[in-house]
């Protein structure tokens, strides 16, 4: 639901940032596979998926 927005505001000139689900261990969603070559940053909760993504930052608690 949110890839249309994020798109069109990417569009428009926005700084768009994108957070990958904490539930996201081991493989991506869908949504940060499309999403991620339209970020402007994009951050993962889980190091294992920087193969997916080498150009996130890990941002977690744990």
């Amino acid at each position: 639901m949110s890839v249309p927005f994020f798109l069109l505001s990417k569009a428009l000139g926005s700084v768009c940032i994108f957070v990958e689900t904490g539930a996201r261990i081991s493989t991506p969603s869908m949504t940060g596979r499309i999403l991620y070559p339209f970020s402007s940053l994009f951050i993962v909760q889980n190091e294992t998926l920087l193969p997916f993504y080498p150009k996130a930052i890990v941002a977690s608690i744990l």
